[in-house]
């Protein structure tokens, strides 16, 4: 149940970058927010676990 809610929020941050994309700059806009969201989502991904330890400033 978790995994789902983490994929719908994901799902949902990713659209709205998407739609301010669109309001920005169109199609070009789109291209733009769905690589800057790409980006976002693997860098989480790899410092993830730096980003826990400095949460709990270990």
């Amino acid at each position: 149940m978790i995994t789902l809610k983490v994929i719908m929020l994901i799902s949902m941050l990713t659209g709205i970058m998407v739609i301010t994309g669109y309001l920005l700059g169109r199609e070009k806009g789109i291209i733009i927010a769905l690589i800057i969201s790409a980006v976002m989502k693997v860098e989480s991904y790899w410092y993830s676990d730096s980003i826990v330890l400095k949460m709990y400033k270990s």
